[in-house]
C-alpha cells in the first residue's frame, strides 16, 4: 500500500521507516487459483499490467463489434461467434486469422508452453448469465477437451464482459465512444407482465359496508375462499379466480394491508402459488352476487389505479449556452479525435505490416513478397506522417483560437461533451505511443539478430592454420590435439597483435538503407527489458508527467531533482523520443561509461509513460552511486550539489564537436575554449556565461575574465524577507574585495569585483544559498524570497560585446517563467526534499513528494518562499510534448 507523507510541516526522512514491500501481489495470487472459471476485469486489468505474465485474450464477438472497439492490448484476438459451433477442434479456428499475422501466430502459440492464462470474453457474460450453451461457454469448452496437442494452464471467462470492461476502463479500449448495444436480460421478460404492489387502506366509516357485503357473498357463493388471519384478530378473505386467460386476486376493502397483483395470459406455465386448491372449479355467481362484486372492484380499481397527472411542459430545460464559441471548440475537438483515429489506425497497420517482415520466421519471404511489402510499409509511413502534419495543424489552430478567446463557459452537456473528447484523446494518443513502442522493440530484437549473425560470420570467416610438426625424431601414428599447446614452444610463443581498428561497426541500418518505421524514431542502446521490473511500479492511469518516485532511503534529494529535470520540457521530449541515441551513440565517455544518460532517459521515460503511479529509480541511484561515493550511501545529500554533478556526467556523455567560427569575440573565445570546442543539450539548454571584472581601486587598471555556470548560487539578504530581484541585483552589483594583487600595480590592492552576463541560457536555475557560516557555524537560512511566477525579465543584466550579438539578442526572449522548484523542510542536521512542477500538457503545478504526487494552485507554489531551494526558469514556451 502506499505510504503518503505530509510534507507541509517541516519533517525529515531520517528514520522514517516503510512497511516491507509482499513478495507476491495478492491479485497475483487470485490470478493463480484454478477454483474460478471467471476473472474479473480488475484482475485482467493487473494481468495486463504486470511484467513478465505470458496472457492471450480471446474476443469472441462479432467481427464489426470487435473492429468498432476491442481491449487496447497487442494480445487480444478475435474469434467471431458465429464460427464457434460443436464438434469443432480447437485448430479449426485458425483459419479465422490472416496467414503470417501476428494475431494467427500468437493463437498457434496459445499452449501452456507460451500462454500462462487464457481470457476468453463476450459482451456481458457473468457468472449467474452464462448458459451452458453460450458461445463463450462453448469455446472454453473446446479448448479444455477438444484441443489435441495442445496443454492450456488457465482457462478464464471475464466476468461481465467487454461491456465491464468499458464502462470500468473506457482509457483502455481501442474506441470508448462506442454505444454498448442493448440485450434482453431474462428476468426482465419474467418480470414485464407484473404490476407492482400496491398498498391500500380503507377509511373507518366504509368498514361495516365491506363486512356486510363480505357477509352476503360468504352466504351465496360456493366458491373456495381462502382466508388469512392477521395480526389485529380480524379476517380478510381473498378470493381466487382461475380462468383460461388470467388469475385475478381481489381484496376487499379493510384496515389490512393487501396487495392486487394481474398475471397476463402471456405466460401459460404455472406460477409459484398455484396448488390443487387454486384450480378447482368454480360454480357461477348469480346476478345479484355479480352485480356487487362489479360495483366493489369498480370502486376498488378506482382507487387502486388513479395515477397522478403530471404536466411534463413543466419540466424545467437544460439552458442552452449564448456562447457560440463553445460549438468552435468541440468541432475543433472532434476533428482532432477524428485525426487521432485515422492515425492509430494507421500505425496499428504499420506494426503489422513491419512485424510481417523484421519478425522472425521460419519461412522466407520470396523477393517479390518482400518488395511489395517494403513498397507498402513505404506508403504507410508516408499517409502517416501526412496524417500527423495534418493533426498539428489543426492542434495549433485550436491552441490559437483557445489564446485569442477569453473563458468560455460551457452548460452541462457541452462540458460533458467536451471531456468525452479529452478522454477519447488522451486514449488514442496513449495507443499511439505503445505503437510506437513496440516498434522501437521491434527494432532492436531486429538489430540484436542482425548483430549476432555479423559475428557468427565473422567467426566463421576467421583462418585457422594447424600447428606445425614437432621436430622430434619420435614417429608415432599420434597426432597432436588442437586442444592442447605445445610446451616445447610456449616459451617462444609472442603474444598476438590484433589490430582493433579493424573491428567491424554495426550500423543501426541495415545494408540496403532502409530502416525501421518512421524516420524520427530512434533506438535506445538498452532495451526495456527487465527494466520496468526493476523499478518495481505501481501502476494506475495518470497523465503523462504525473509519475511519483519511490523514497530508497533518504534519496528525497534525488527524486527532488529528476522530477525538475522531468519536466524541462524540451529535455523531456529529447529522451521519450530517444532522439538521445544517437548523441550518445557518437561519443564514448571514459569516466561514466555513457550509462548515467540511459539510466536518467529511462526514469524520465518512465515518468512520462502515463501507466505508473509510482516508480523506483534502483538503476539511477546505483549508476550515480558508482561515481560519486556520496550519492552510494543512504544518507542525505545536497540537491544542488546532486544536480552539478548530473549536468556534468550528462553533458560529457552527449557532447559531440562544433564548427569554430573564424571571427569570434573574446567572450566567444573563451566559451569554445571552456566547452572544449563541443556541445550538447545539456550546455545548449543550462549553460550561460558571466563576466568577472576586477577593477583596481588605486590604479583603475581592469581585469576580466570569463566563466561558464550551469546554476547561480545568489546569497541572501541578512533581514527575514527579501525578492528575488533584490538577490540578483546583489549579485551583479560591485562587491569590495581585499589583497587583490593588482598586475599593474605589482602590489597587494583593495578591488571591485562585479559580474555581468554574457550569454543566458534558455533556462536558467538560481541556488538560494541558505546553508552558510554563520558566527562560527554553519546554519540554514529560513529568510523568505519572494520569487515572480512569470516575466522575470534578465535583460537589464546583459551585456553585449558586438553588434551581432545585439542583433540576436533582439531576437531572443529574456523573460523568463518559473516552471520547478526543489525546496527543502528542515535543517543543517536533517531535512526532506520535495518538488514543484509545472506540467506542460496540463498546464497545471503538482507537488512531487517522493511517490506521493498532488495537485496545488499557482499560490500554494508563491507560499514556498520560505523553503525553496532550486529555482527553475526557462525563457521557452510551457508547450505541450
Amino acid at each position: 500500500m502506499d505510504v503518503e507523507v505530509n510534507t507541509d510541516a517541516q519533517n525529515s526522512d531520517i528514520g522514517l521507516k516503510l512497511p516491507e514491500i509482499p513478495t507476491e501481489d495478492p491479485l497475483y495470487i487470485n490470478l493463480c487459483s484454478d477454483s474460478d472459471k471467471f476473472i474479473s476485469c480488475e484482475h485482467l486489468y493487473y494481468l495486463i499490467q504486470k511484467i513478465g505474465i505470458r496472457y492471450l485474450i480471446i474476443d469472441t464477438r462479432p467481427k464489426t463489434h470487435f473492429e468498432d472497439s476491442t481491449i487496447l492490448s497487442d494480445r487480444c484476438i478475435n474469434i467471431p461467434q458465429s464460427e464457434i459451433k460443436r464438434g469443432l477442434l480447437g485448430s479449426h479456428f485458425e483459419k479465422c486469422f490472416p496467414k503470417r499475422s501476428q494475431a494467427r501466430e500468437l493463437y498457434i502459440n496459445r499452449s501452456s508452453q507460451d500462454i500462462d492464462i487464457l481470457v476468453l470474453l463476450d459482451w456481458n457474460a457473468t457468472q449467474e448469465t452464462l448458459a451452458k450453451s453460450a458461445h463463450v461457454n462453448l469455446l472454453k469448452n473446446i479448448f479444455e477437451e477438444w484441443d489435441p496437442g495442445i496443454k492450456h494452464n488457465k482457462i478464464k471467462i471475464l466476468n461481465g464482459g467487454y461491456q465491464e470492461w468499458f464502462e470500468r476502463y473506457p482509457a483502455f479500449t481501442t474506441n470508448p465512444s462506442i454505444k454498448v448495444p442493448e440485450f434482453n436480460n431474462i428476468e426482465d421478460e419474467i418480470l414485464k407482465t407484473f404490476e407492482y404492489p400496491e398498498w391500500v387502506y380503507s377509511d373507518d366509516e366504509d368498514e361495516a359496508v365491506n363486512e356486510e357485503q363480505q357477509r352476503k357473498n360468504k352466504l351465496n357463493n360456493k366458491n373456495i375462499n381462502i382466508e388469512m388471519d392477521h395480526c389485529d384478530n380480524k379476517s380478510a378473505k381473498f378470493r381466487h379466480t382461475k380462468s383460461n386467460s388470467n388469475v385475478t386476486v381481489s381484496p376487499n376493502k379493510s384496515k389490512n394491508f393487501v396487495t392486487h397483483v394481474t398475471i397476463s395470459d402471456d405466460d401459460k406455465r404455472p406460477l409459484w402459488g398455484d396448488s390443487v386448491i387454486d384450480q378447482r372449479l368454480e360454480y357461477p355467481e348469480s346476478p345479484t352476487q355479480l352485480n356487487s362484486r362489479k360495483i366493489l372492484n369498480k370502486e376498488f380499481q378506482n382507487e387502486v389505479n388513479i395515477k397522478p397527472m403530471i404536466d411534463r411542459s413543466s419540466k424545467p430545460t437544460i439552458l442552452k449556452t449564448s456562447d457560440p464559441r463553445c460549438k468552435e471548440v468541440l468541432r475543433f475537438m472532434k476533428e482532432l479525435t477524428e485525426l487521432a483515429k485515422s492515425k492509430a489506425k494507421l500505425a496499428q497497420e504499420l506494426f503489422h505490416q513491419e512485424y510481417e517482415l523484421y519478425s522472425q520466421h521460419e519461412d522466407k519471404y520470396s523477393a517479390s513478397d518482400e518488395k511489395y511489402l517494403r513498397t507498402e510499409i513505404k506508403s504507410l509511413k508516408v499517409k502517416l506522417e501526412d496524417m500527423h502534419k495534418m493533426y498539428l495543424k489543426v492542434e495549433n489552430e485550436y491552441k490559437a483560437y483557445l489564446e485569442e478567446a477569453d473563458t468560455i463557459k460551457y452548460n452541462a452537456n457541452e462540458d460533458n461533451e467536451k471531456k468525452t473528447y479529452e478522454l477519447q484523446l488522451f486514449s488514442l494518443n496513449n495507443g499511439i505511443k505503445e505503437i510506437e513502442t513496440k516498434r522501437k522493440k521491434l527494432q532492436e530484437d531486429f538489430l540484436q539478430r542482425e548483430h549476432k549473425e555479423l559475428m557468427k560470420q565473422n567467426d566463421s570467416d576467421v583462418f585457422k592454420e594447424p600447428l606445425k610438426t614437432d621436430g622430434s625424431s619420435m614417429n608415432t601414428n599420434l597426432e597432436r590435439s588442437y586442444s592442447t599447446p605445445n610446451l616445447f614452444q610456449l616459451g617462444e610463443r609472442k603474444a598476438p597483435q590484433i589490430d582493433r581498428t579493424s573491428k567491424p561497426h554495426i550500423s543501426p541500418r541495415n545494408q540496403n538503407g532502409l530502416g525501421i518505421g518512421n524516420e524520427n524514431i530512434k533506438v535506445s542502446l538498452l532495451s526495456w527489458g527487465n527494466r520496468e521490473e526493476r523499478m518495481t511500479p505501481i501502476h494506475g492511469t495518470v497523465y503523462p508527467g504525473i509519475t511519483g518516485l519511490k523514497n530508497l532511503g533518504n534519496s528525497c534529494y534525488m527524486n527532488s531533482i529528476i522530477q525538475c529535470l522531468s519536466n524541462t520540457t524540451s529535455l523531456a521530449k529529447y529522451f521519450t523520443d530517444n532522439s538521445y541515441a544517437d548523441d550518445l551513440n557518437s561519443n564514448n565517455h571514459k569516466v561514466t561509461q555513457r550509462q548515467v544518460v540511459e539510466e536518467v532517459a529511462q526514469v524520465i521515460k518512465a515518468l512520462w509513460r502515463g501507466q505508473y503511479k509510482s516508480i523506483s529509480p534502483n538503476d539511477l541511484k546505483i549508476a550515480v552511486g558508482q561515481y560519486k561515493e556520496q550519492f552510494d550511501s543512504y544518507e542525505q545529500q545536497d540537491s544542488h550539489e546532486f544536480l552539478t554533478f548530473l549536468l556534468d556526467w550528462m553533458h560529457n556523455e552527449l557532447k559531440k564537436e562544433t564548427k569554430m567560427l573564424i571571427e569570434m569575440t573574446n567572450a566567444e573565445k573563451e566559451w569554445d575554449k571552456a566547452m572544449n570546442s563541443q556541445k550538447s543539450i545539456i550546455s545548449d539548454l543550462f549553460f550561460g556565461q558571466l563576466r568577472s571584472t576586477i577593477t583596481c581601486l588605486f590604479c583603475k587598471q581592469a581585469s576580466t575574465t570569463y566563466e561558464t555556470f550551469n546554476s547561480l548560487t545568489m546569497s541572501l539578504s541578512s533581514s527575514s524577507r527579501c525578492t528575488l530581484n533584490d538577490c540578483m541585483e546583489k549579485f551583479v552589483t560591485g562587491q569590495k574585495v581585499s589583497g587583490w594583487k593588482c598586475p599593474k600595480c605589482q602590489a597587494p590592492r583593495d578591488a571591485i569585483k562585479k559580474f555581468d552576463f554574457v550569454k543566458l541560457a534558455p533556462v536558467v536555475v538560481i541556488h538560494l544559498n541558505r546553508f552558510g557560516d554563520s558566527g562560527g557555524s554553519f546554519e540554514k537560512s529560513n529568510a523568505a524570497v519572494d520569487f515572480p511566477l512569470t516575466g522575470f525579465n534578465l535583460k537589464p543584466y546583459l551585456v553585449i560585446e558586438n553588434t551581432k550579438s545585439i542583433m540576436s539578442n533582439s531576437v531572443r526572449n529574456y523573460n523568463y517563467s518559473l516552471y520547478a522548484i526543489s525546496n527543502h523542510f528542515g535543517t543543517m542536521d536533517g531535512g526532506h526534499y520535495t518538488a514543484f512542477c509545472k506540467n506542460a500538457t496540463q498546464n497545471k503545478w503538482y507537488k512531487y513528494d517522493d511517490q506521493t504526487v498532488t495537485e496545488v494552485s499557482p499560490s500554494q507554489v508563491k507560499s514556498q518562499n520560505a523553503t525553496a531551494y532550486l529555482l527553475f526558469y526557462t525563457s521557452y514556451p510551457n508547450t505541450i510534448m
